[in-house]
């Protein structure tokens, strides 16, 4: 866009840590998470319970048994309770885990189409994070990132209290064995709580390093033709190598020697307190300061009493990388509370129905770089309610790619847009859009006019039986299934007009594949609701020629 824009601005792609619209953002990304993931957190700490508590009941199980089995007092009763805490392990365990992942499951949809509502929403999202490298991809990542952390936040204080009922019952056997455990715990704490300020920085310029590694290989792997592809391919190849280089040399070196080190003390430290436990024990049991059945409790009572500080730590490392990730996903909800005047560059983000408030069009020279290298024709046009604009051009001249652009859905655009007079950018979500080959969702035909407006089934109906396709509007629509013809499908992609009262709408092609009747009748149909609209018409076909009042421009 030009420097009148105000979209052209460098945009808020994250926020600073000074920002004051930070704690707004992040009350916002909280909300949205207990919204949506309050079922998730509360089985999360069901199934914590259920792991972390049934060591603590097979430690002393364990270590009763182990005493009367030295003391030759062992019977089948005093087995029954150690066998049953066996059982609960193998089915109270999985159930939980398994409930919960499907609860995340089903949680997660919610969470992430919440994010993804606002991305598509935003007039200058897409240019500018295709330009800043932050596809869409990597911010569900950054999403996944928030919900993971903030699930260890919670996980947390169960953990904890689980530890601390663990310390006393080891406190309850002897002194010596609560002194091993707390040894054993110490320890591997200390290590990972000294690499962990350092390892969470490096972990996240990990997963980042990662991520543009990835967007790379996703590049090529949507290349247009086999040669664009190649070339790609090589200079991704280049790239990345230079990247890793880069990454790996001077500061970022010690950024991996770091990572390095936190996965490795990570996966140590278990191990090491496992060892202090036992050969202590043996040292303590040989002098006769403990009793074996306290050995091997200690032993087990490690994990849960090691489980509670490292929660503790990983909470504290996940709230801090939660605070990161919420800088760059922070700018996409900011609104949603209001933002300060002059804040920044994100503007709220609009609902479907926002662009029939939209009155005039103005294009000045507006253009893309196609992928092949070269520039469309520069288009400049003044469009009202009840004009046509007609883009006409053979195949590959950018018709297309040129009006996704303009919508918000495309490469970035260049020249000028003027929307009711002042500078702006639409967004997909104030513009009709009956694409060349509509989609359509698994449903019935009438559900896939309505779509999430239940109140207009009713009238979607009415428009089948208007057409003559009254026949259709309970017909099941998904793979597999029954299809509608081309004329069919253009039907019900335009019925999809009685979702907006008027406004800006882009029709692609919409005589491709039609019969001559159905074409002069599409044609009519553009003239008769035309008063309402500001028409933007991509065909290489001569019909529109008869709209009475057309600006014409080719491309």
């Amino acid at each position: 866009m030009s420097s009148t824009d105000p979209t052209s601005q460098a945009p808020v792609t994250e926020l600073a840590e000074d920002s004051p619209l930070l704690p707004t953002a992040r009350r916002v990304l909280r909300r949205d998470y207990w919204r949506t993931m309050w079922r998730s957190s509360v089985l999360q700490g069901v199934y914590q319970m259920l792991s972390r508590g049934i060591q603590v009941v097979l430690a002393t199980t364990t270590a009763g048994l182990i005493e009367h089995a030295l003391g030759r007092t062992l019977t089948a009763g005093q087995i029954l309770p150690a066998v049953l805490v066996i059982l609960a392990s193998a089915l109270l365990e999985p159930a939980a885990l398994l409930g919960r992942n499907r609860v995340l499951l089903a949680d997660t949809y919610d969470h992430e189409l919440a994010l993804l509502d606002r991305y598509l929403r935003l007039r200058p999202a897409r240019a500018a994070l295709l330009r800043t490298g932050q596809v869409p991809d990597r911010l569900m990542i950054d999403l996944v990132r928030y919900r993971l952390d903030t699930l260890d936040v919670v996980g947390a204080p169960v953990a904890v209290l689980i530890g601390i009922w663990a310390a006393a019952v080891a406190g309850a056997w002897s002194p010596w064995s609560l002194l091993l455990v707390a040894i054993a715990v110490a320890l591997p704490i200390a290590l990972t709580a000294a690499v962990n300020k350092r390892g969470s920085a490096a972990d996240d310029a990990m997963r980042r390093q990662t991520m543009a590694r990835t967007a790379m290989i996703q590049e090529v792997a949507d290349a247009h033709d086999l040669y664009w592809a190649r070339g790609r391919a090589h200079r991704g190849a280049a790239r990345v190598r230079t990247d890793w280089d880069a990454f790996t040399a001077g500061p970022a070196g010690r950024t991996l020697r770091d990572w390095a080190t936190k996965q490795q003390v990570v996966t140590t430290g278990p191990l090491l307190g496992s060892t202090i436990v036992l050969a202590g024990g043996v040292v303590l049991a040989a002098h006769g300061l403990m009793d074996a059945g306290s050995v091997v409790g200690a032993a087990v009572l490690v994990a849960p009493v090691q489980a509670a500080l490292v929660s503790v730590t990983s909470a504290l490392g996940s709230w801090k990388a939660r605070e990161i990730v919420s800088r760059r996903l922070g700018w996409l909800v900011v609104d949603d509370d209001g933002t300060p005047a002059g804040g920044t560059t994100v503007a709220a983000s609009p609902r479907e129905d926002d662009g029939a408030s939209i009155r005039s069009l103005e294009l000045r020279g507006v253009s893309i770089l196609l992928p092949n290298g070269r520039r469309t024709t520069p288009v400049t046009a003044g469009l009202a309610r009840g004009d046509v604009l007609w883009l006409r051009g053979g195949v590959g001249t950018g018709k297309t790619s040129l009006v996704r652009a303009l919508i918000g859905l495309g490469a970035d655009l260049d020249g000028e847009l003027l929307i009711d007079g002042l500078p702006g950018g639409l967004t997909p979500g104030q513009v009709l859009l009956i694409p060349q080959a509509p989609s359509f969702l698994s449903g019935t035909v009438t559900e896939n006019i309505a779509l999430d407006r239940a109140e207009l089934a009713a009238t979607a109906r009415e428009g089948l039986e208007a057409a003559s396709m009254g026949r259709l509007a309970a017909q099941v629509l998904e793979p597999g299934g029954p299809s509608l013809s081309g004329g069919e499908r253009h039907v019900v992609a335009w019925l999809r007009h009685l979702r907006r009262a008027g406004g800006v709408r882009v029709l692609d092609e919409p005589f491709n594949g039609l019969s001559p009747e159905a074409a002069a009748r599409v044609l009519a149909e553009i003239e008769a609701s035309r008063a309402d609209w500001i028409t933007v018409l991509i065909s290489h076909d001569d019909r529109p020629s008869r709209l009475p009042g057309l600006t014409e421009r080719s491309l």
